[in-house]
This record gives C-alpha cells, structure tokens and sequence, in this order.
C-alpha cells in the first residue's frame, strides 16, 4: 500500500508522524460516553423469554454481537437507565476484566430496544466529526490499546474509568476519508476473519478426530477394527459394558469407578495474597491456563516463592499425576505429568488425580478422561444438564475401562502415535490462526494512523 504524500510529527507518545492534514482531539469533547451506574444486576428469575435486550462482554465476537444469545430484561428495567439505552452505530467496550473488547451495534433486532450491564460503555458521535464504525477501528488499534495499558486501574482485576476513555485522543482525518478507511479495513478484515474461521473449523475437525482415535481405543473398538494388533494375535470377544453410553467392551476388560484405583483426588490452592504473591523466579503454579489436551504449556506460568510452596505441601504435583481442570470454560481439559516437569503445585481449579501404578498407567487414564467417554461424565450431570464446575465425589464416581496392565502400555503407545500428526497439523493451524491476527491488528492500525493510503482503494 502506498503511503501519503506528507507528514507531520504527531505529538503523541507511541506514533511517530500522521499524515499532514489529519488532526488529534480528546474523545470526550467529540462522543457521549455512558456507562450504568447503581446497577445491582438481576436475578435469575428477572430474566423473561422475550423482551428489550441485555448485552454482556460475553456476547461479543469478532466485533459483533451474538443476539441469540443475549438475555431479555422487562420493559421496566430497560427504562430505568434511558442514557445507555442502545441506537443502531454505537460502540461498545468492556471496561473492566477483558479491557477494551468492542463491539459495533449494526442491528437491534426486534423489538429494537437494547441495553446493557454496569461492565460496558456505549460510545457515540455527537457531532458529525466522525463516523461511528472509523471510531470502531480507531479503537481496535494499537494506538488505543497502548492507551488501556498507560491508563487501567487495579491490581488482579483491571478496569478502565469513563474519564481515562473520553481523555484518549483520536486521530481524525476528513469524513469522506473515514468512510473510505471504514469500507477497505470492513473488506479486509472480513477476508481475514474468513480464513481464521476456516482454520477453527478444521481445528475443531482435529479435534473430534482425537477424540474418536482415543475413544475406539479405551473401549477396545479399534480392536474390531484392526487398528490395533489383538493381544497375543487371537481373536477378541467382546462383552455389554453394562453401561448405556459406552459401547461393548472386550471380554477380559473391566468397568471400575476411578476412586478404586488412585490414592488421591484433590485440588491445590490460591496461594493467599492472589497474584501479589508470584515471582518471577520460583516453583510453578499450575493453573487451568497451563492445562492442555496436547500437554503441560509452561510459556508465562505463575510462580510461587519456595516457603509457600512448602506450606501447600498437600497438593505438590509427583510424576505420573494425571491433572484436570475442573471449573471454567476449560473444564476437563487434562494431561499427565512426566519425569521432566520438576516440583510444582496446583491451584483450587487444577485436580491432581494420583493413579495406583499398580492398576492403571498415568497415559492410559489420562487418554480415557480426554475421550468422549470421559468428557461426557465431565460434562453432563445427571440431568443432562451442562456442568459449570465438578466436585471431588463426582471425580471419584467416574466410571473407567480398565483393561489388563499388559494392555494399557500398547493402547497408549498407538494414541500418542496416531495423535502425534493430528497434534502436530493442530499446532500448525493455531500459529497460521495468530499470525493472521497479528496481520489483521497490524492492518487496522496502519490504516488509522494513517502509515497507508487506501482513499484510491477500490473493491476487486
């Protein structure tokens, strides 16, 4: 992309020059910047089927937002704060926790009436000096992020005021520019945002592939199949699992709940003083960010100094110790520990799950808990309904195939085997997926800083 004819220094701490006829003002002499104030958030039984929404930050994605899954309040409470009541071409930001998510309001759908909680503001125009989806991209810059950093508030929970928002200052060149920027980063970051969804699809294609690899092999189908060699070459007679979502299950194999065959169960801590307490050098606290189906990721672990480490002495993770993430989004994600790892602990959403060595192999009870067998004890209550967090009785309940220890080493040999490609094309997708982020960042911040002219751009 070619850049403009002439520059000028910016004045500004973290862009260098803008072009000559662009110009910076404060947010807050230029928008109407409001969030909620004196919300006490509704209770359950406040929320009806039908009615003016409630917008949350978890209903953003990718900038837009996901009405499907947006709450509807009473008439009653969507009047009580008429100052953030939503318009079509409003911007929205998450101020606290996740700073700086936004959100562009393109559409309310019926009956047309929006709102939303104490954790986000509602950005608008209020002279016709900018046009609200520049501002959307003006936002999503480096230059705005870079902002948040220099201005957030807190310690292990980060906010951003309204004043530090309406103090950022926006560049601005003319509105027919704006428009012109508006449409070519809407293009581009549409394309971009097209492959990236194409590699979640197939990661989530990866995904389900795992776990059929490890599932016919922990309920002994990929013996039916032959991908794996019967034990001793002979046929291999299969049996009712006696259980109504597993399938058969080889003769000699059996079903055991979990508390039967481990010497512990049990969670680790939030060291007292939170955050406040780690060091950039000590021994690591694993927490559920540090757990993955493909392995232990230790890139930015949390550190605890030595004497605490010694006072949660209970939960010191040991070789062979299989970990589960039990509360979160990232429920049931696990893996097992190896020689390699050194002393470590766990904090309160990390279980640690010590196998008796004796009866099961740390490989093979990590691999049942991540196939679809294990996941769905992870998942399901017994209602069916979706599990928010899982407790010690629960774990231990769990139903395990345990087939003869002379098994278990070959079953997970030809997991890890068969999972080393999937893993490895899996990792693969994930750095092309932030690369493209990357890109997509870079992108719109050129374009608003004005480092690339798009004004002759035109749609091929």
């Amino acid at each position: 992309m070619k850049q403009y004819p002439t520059y000028k220094d910016s004045g500004i701490q973290g862009i260098d020059v803008v072009p000559n006829h662009w110009y910076f003002s404060p947010l807050k002499y230029i928008s109407y910047i409001k969030g909620r104030i004196g919300w006490q958030g509704l209770k359950s039984d406040e929320f009806i089927e039908d009615g003016p929404f409630l917008i949350t930050g978890m209903n953003f994605k990718n900038g837009k937002i996901r009405w499907e899954e947006v709450y509807h309040i009473t008439e009653e409470r969507y009047n009580e704060a008429p100052e953030i009541q939503l318009k079509t071409g409003d911007v929205l930001m998450t101020k606290d926790g996740t700073i700086g998510k936004l959100l562009f309001v393109d559409e309310i759908p019926s009956p047309g009436k929006a709102s939303l909680n104490s954790h986000l503001l509602v950005i608008r125009p209020l002279k016709n000096i900018y046009f609200p989806k520049y501002l959307y991209y003006q936002l999503d810059s480096h230059l705005f992020k870079k902002h948040i950093e220099d201005t957030k508030t807190g310690t292990t929970f980060y906010g951003i005021t309204q004043e530090a928002v309406g103090n950022f200052k926006m560049l601005i060149p003319d509105f027919k520019e704006q428009l012109m920027i508006a449409s070519f980063l809407d293009h581009k970051t549409s394309e971009i945002d097209q492959l990236i969804a194409a590699k979640e699809e197939l990661i989530a294609k990866l995904e389900a592939q795992r776990k059929a690899i490890i599932n016919e092999a922990v309920t002994g189908q990929a013996y039916k199949t032959g991908l794996i060699p019967t034990p001793n070459g002979k046929e291999v007679k299969f049996k009712d699992s006696g259980i109504e979502w597993m399938d058969e299950i080889p003769e000699q194999w059996k079903v055991v709940k979990l508390k039967y065959i481990v010497n512990k169960i049990g969670s680790g801590v939030t060291p007292r003083g939170g955050s406040e307490v780690y060091t950039e050098e000590g021994i690591p606290l694993l927490r559920s960010q540090n757990i993955h189906f493909d392995g232990l990721r230790l890139e930015g672990v949390a550190r605890i100094p030595e004497v605490i480490h010694q006072k949660m002495s209970s939960t010191v993770v040991l070789p062979n110790d299989v970990l589960l993430n039990i509360t979160g989004a990232s429920i049931g994600r696990c893996f097992y520990v190896d020689d390699n790892l050194g002393e470590a602990n766990v904090n309160q959403h990390v279980c640690i799950i010590r196998p008796e060595l004796s009866k099961i192999s740390s490989e093979y009870l990590n691999f049942f808990i991540s196939s679809s067998c294990g996941q769905f004890q992870i998942s399901s209550g017994q209602d069916g309904t979706s599990r928010e967090g899982l407790n010690f009785e629960e774990i231990k309940n769990f139903l395990i195939t345990l087939p003869p220890k002379s098994e278990m080493k070959i079953i997970a040999d030809w997991i890890q085997k068969r999972l080393n490609d999937t893993n490895s094309i899996k990792k693969q997708t994930i750095q092309s997926i932030e690369k493209l982020k990357l890109y997509k960042q870079s992108l719109i911040t050129e374009a608003v800083t004005g480092k690339i002219d798009v004004r002759d751009w035109q749609k091929e």
